[in-house]
């Protein structure tokens, strides 16, 4: 997939950056921007001390985890937000959580999504009586589906 006549590292789409990378870097850059997230969400917490029930005071690393809890939408019980200002960033987290949970999604398949045809083709399987002796038939319905990017065909029923 290219673009022609802009630049490749476009930061105003996204998207397409993210599908053309190769899957290493794509991994890569996921888990930099997860860890980011978590270290700036974390920084948060540490910056006000009680904000997060029986964490140590002053340890970064406590609230670091407690970030990655929390924006896994996990919780082990043993931290929890204390205070209103813990409560709102925890809650700013979990949607973060959720939204970074869709990204890969958008990324789960590589090809594009098949164009499917306007035409369906009608194929008899069977004739068969019915509970009323009267002769029915049964109709598979195939649908075809083209990649475009591949020139193939594929039918499924």
């Amino acid at each position: 997939m290219r673009k022609k006549g802009v630049s490749r590292f476009d930061l105003r789409d996204p998207y397409h950056l993210a599908v053309a990378l190769t899957w290493p870097q794509f991994l890569a850059a996921l888990l930099a921007l997860y860890l980011t997230v978590n270290v700036v969400f974390a920084t948060l917490y540490w910056l006000v001390p009680s904000s997060v029930a029986n964490a140590r005071p002053n340890s970064f690393v406590d609230v670091f985890f407690f970030s990655i809890q929390t924006m896994a939408t996990v919780s082990y019980g043993e931290m929890y937000p204390a205070t209103l200002y813990g409560h709102a960033v925890a809650a700013i987290e979990i949607i973060c959580g959720l939204a970074f949970t869709a990204i890969p999604r958008r990324r789960e398949i590589e090809c594009p999504r098949p164009a499917r045809s306007a035409r369906s083709d009608f194929a008899p399987l069977r004739v068969r009586r019915g509970e009323s002796s009267v002769t029915t038939k049964t109709y598979k319905i195939h649908k075809t589906i083209r990649f475009p990017a591949f020139g193939r065909r594929l039918s499924r029923g």
